[in-house]
């Protein structure tokens, strides 16, 4: 799920000295980061304070950062902090994000008038943001979500809101509700509660009954959230009727009975089920009595589900504990799909051996879709994992190869043995619109560390196809 790592698109990080700060030329678009100044002693703390001063001043003439990340117990420092404001309430271009770490540290250090003012200010400034992102502190993950959520304003442009780390109780979850009713209606497209604790029974239940109301709503993050069958069963029933959700995270929960994996497959298995990228990574293992890793149900009925939906792109599976059976039963229902979609399969950490491997080896043959597959394990040997990686390579390499069917069959061998060898390819008597030396440059570049085997991708390739010679 590319969504799930993937906050800004296409824009960079820019982790930058103060001292070499160069200009972009390819258009890309940054991200101020304001660093912590809670480690490194005194003599720490003056130096984070300074670059973190001196990047606040830079920024000003740089409209190509559009991103601001600030580690929260930097504005601890009141010269930051009005250094902050100044820059979003005074700039006038359009700010992308905001990410605030360990922002519910302040409330210990502020006094809650000067907390409040401060959130009020910062979120006013920067109201026509597309992602925000709060990430409660990893040393102190404490109350005070309620507190943050009331100072947003009405982001008329909101289309990723992150609340990572959180412990959410019932007042947290009922000013939650409230605020995603607040933005529902206009843009959030993807929300994210990625390792929020909910406390209590009717806590997440409360921020569930939110989303119906989040009628553009595309893709929902819940992993790591230590959630049970209680709470994801009635997750899974509203998915079922929400008109726009294709990604779900699930991972790393603790779904016990076979109900989960029922109503699951039952979902996907529906006309209009939209679902295009699911993730249900060990969410059935656990540890039995003995101290041993089991799984807890039967995926059977979830895969044979699969073979009646057309969405499905990325499915990730791994550690959910499948042996040979499994993972033969799940490539049959890959193949048997009438629409042949899938580009990722995550299952790896399953203890399936080489006979797996070989239904798995089969899939991405004749999947030609099939570009990443991960399934990384000690239970193969390692020349058919590798046999795996280079047939998903040749499905990469399939619509780019037959774009050059004129290209000489005679020079191919050329070509894949000089990058062997690392030289350049001879020139050839056979005339072809395009030159060794530029077929030799484009596979190269595009290759990535395995393009040692690039000549048994094109054995493998040529005994499917013919080329002109």
């Amino acid at each position: 799920m590319e969504s799930w790592n993937q906050c800004h698109g296409n824009e960079d990080i820019l982790d930058f000295d103060i001292s070499n700060w160069p200009l972009p030329t390819d258009g890309s678009l940054f991200t101020l980061r304001l660093e912590s100044m809670i480690h490194g002693g005194i003599e720490g703390e003056s130096r984070s304070r300074k670059r973190n001063m001196i990047r606040l001043k830079k920024t000003q003439g740089r409209q190509d950062i559009v991103n601001l990340s600030i580690h929260y117990s930097c504005c601890i420092d009141i010269l930051q902090l009005e250094a902050i404001i100044n820059l979003v309430k005074h700039d006038d271009r359009d700010w992308t994000s905001l990410t605030m770490i360990g922002i519910n540290d302040v409330g210990n250090l502020f006094s809650p008038r000067a907390f409040s003012e401060e959130l009020r200010f910062l979120f006013q400034a920067l109201k026509n943001i597309r992602i925000l992102n709060l990430h409660s502190s990893t040393l102190n993950r404490g109350h005070g979500l309620e507190t943050i959520l009331s100072k947003i304003p009405s982001f008329t442009s909101l289309e990723e809101l992150r609340l990572e780390g959180w412990q959410i109780d019932r007042i947290s979850a009922s000013t939650l509700m409230k605020s995603l009713q607040r933005h529902a209606k206009k843009s959030i497209r993807l929300l994210s509660m990625r390792s929020c604790r909910f406390l209590g029974d009717n806590s997440f239940y409360t921020v569930c009954h939110g989303l119906k109301y989040m009628d553009r709503l595309n893709a929902l993050d819940v992993s790591y959230c230590n959630l049970d069958d209680s709470e994801i069963l009635p997750l899974i029933e509203l998915m079922k009727i929400h008109p726009g959700i294709e990604c779900v995270n699930l991972e790393k929960n603790c779904c016990r009975t076979q109900s989960s994996v029922d109503t699951i497959a039952q979902w996907i298995s529906e006309s209009n089920c939209k679902i295009r990228a699911l993730n249900v990574g060990s969410l059935w293992t656990g540890f039995s009595e003995e101290g041993l890793m089991q799984r807890f149900v039967d995926p059977i009925p979830l895969f044979s589900a699969l073979g009646h939906n057309s969405s499905l792109c990325d499915l990730n599976v791994s550690g959910n504990y499948l042996e040979e059976k499994e993972i033969r039963h799940l490539t049959e229902s890959l193949l048997s799909r009438h629409s042949r979609s899938l580009f990722s399969l995550d299952v790896g950490v399953n203890p399936f051996d080489e006979n797996g491997a070989v239904s798995l080896l089969q899939l991405v043959r004749d999947l030609k879709t099939v570009q990443n597959i991960k399934f990384e394990n000690s239970f193969m040997e390692y020349s058919c994992t590798q046999l795996i990686k280079i047939q998903a390579e040749v499905n990469y390499f399939d619509s780019f190869i037959g774009k050059y069917l004129d290209f000489p069959l005679s020079l191919w061998p050329n070509v894949f043995a000089r990058i062997q060898q690392g030289t350049k390819p001879r020139k050839s008597k056979h005339h072809s619109k395009l030159s060794a030396d530029h077929i030799y440059r484009f596979l190269l570049a595009r290759t990535g560390p395995y393009g040692k085997q690039l000549s048994l991708r094109i054995s493998l390739h040529n005994t499917k196809r013919k080329c002109h010679t």
